[in-house]
């Protein structure tokens, strides 16, 4: 099973990521956001992913500006306060499979046209939204309400 398809709010993290990206700009952009990826997903082999997805947003202030600095320790020690298994958690990090895995997820959301977060569908379709509240005039309509 897909971790977009599991919890899509994964996708909606990425696109965010890219545009945060574009923020700090290249290469010291890459190397948070890879090591925040990868940890994401080694949790989410251990079934963890909404866990680790919930303490990654937590703490997004803490680690998501911090330019070229690694954050690969404190995003360890978050799978440990988890209860992970740190040797498979250790494994999925050092596996090439794994970021694969990532920019399989992330071409996906680009060719369903996911361009900025949230983006919502509703039954395959993009919605345009302006406010939140048009999720629920979407689904209305769609309805017949």
């Amino acid at each position: 099973e897909e971790v977009g398809m599991a919890a899509p709010q994964v996708l909606q993290v990425t696109v965010a990521a890219a545009q945060a990206v574009a923020m700090i700009g290249m290469p010291e952009a890459r190397i948070i956001l890879a090591e925040a990826a990868l940890a994401v997903e080694a949790a989410a082999q251990q079934g963890a992913l909404e866990p680790m997805f919930q303490r990654m947003f937590e703490s997004q202030a803490q680690w998501g500006e911090k330019g070229d600095q690694s954050q690969a320790p404190m995003f360890r020690t978050f799978a440990e306060e988890l209860g992970l298994d740190m040797a498979l958690y250790d494994a999925a990090i050092a596996d090439p499979a794994t970021l694969d895995r990532i920019q399989f997820d992330f071409n996906e959301g680009r060719a369903l046209g996911v361009d900025s977060t949230p983006t919502f569908f509703l039954d395959g379709e993009k919605l345009q939204l302006q406010a939140f509240e048009d999720v629920e005039a979407a689904i209305k309509e769609r309805l017949g309400q």
